[in-house]
């Protein structure tokens, strides 16, 4: 695996500070069991995290999955707490091995048509009838992080889906309603999408 550029360990390193603060929110509720029970309400199966960063989707689903990132050093952190993490150039699985693609906090980094080709690109992993999950945050979440390209709402995960031949199933705001995405940094858009199935 190649070794991490100075920003790669740097933004890997902001993760984990973010993921030890303890702010009011942790102290009223226990985020990653709140969200993780919302993430497994969706029975997403054997899952494939794509930006896996260090490997939180992985933890809420009890490590039934793999992770995929870009940085090496995110990569490194995932396997060191116990789940399956490669570098896209390392990674390599047979055709319809996942029951659910998960994009958690990825597309927001990317433009509209680089969000585009990143899902293409693993579709193929995708059992024919598996799903595709988007998690982005919303316009309080969007501002907090410099690295954030674009704000990815529903209008936008509408046009993705057209665009890469998926249809919308749900769509929903969490754990607070949509409105409230305008002050708490923690709401999220939810999204789940299927394939377009082809005329009979």
């Amino acid at each position: 695996m190649r070794t991490a550029s100075p920003a790669e360990a740097q933004y890997a390193q902001r993760l984990q500070r973010l993921a030890r603060r303890r702010g009011w929110l942790r102290q009223v509720v226990d985020p990653p069991r709140l969200y993780g029970r919302s993430l497994r309400q969706l029975e997403p199966g054997y899952i494939l995290d794509v930006g896996c960063g260090l490997g939180r989707i992985l933890a809420q689903v009890d490590g039934h999955g793999v992770g995929i990132d870009t940085n090496p050093a995110c990569v490194e952190a995932t396997r060191q707490a116990g789940f399956k993490a490669y570098l896209p150039a390392e990674f390599d699985a047979p055709p319809e091995t996942f029951d659910s693609l998960i994009f958690a906090h990825v597309l927001e980094h990317v433009s509209a048509a680089e969000g585009e080709t990143l899902i293409q690109t693993y579709l193929p992993c995708l059992r024919a009838d598996g799903r595709v999950i988007v998690i982005c945050p919303q316009s309080r979440g969007q501002r907090t992080d410099p690295t954030h390209v674009r704000l990815v709402d529903s209008t936008a995960i509408e046009q993705m889906a057209s665009n890469v031949g998926l249809r919308i199933v749900t769509t929903r705001s969490f754990p607070f309603p949509l409105w409230l995405g305008r002050v708490f940094t923690y709401n999220e858009t939810i999204a789940v999408l299927k394939r377009e199935m082809p005329p009979k």
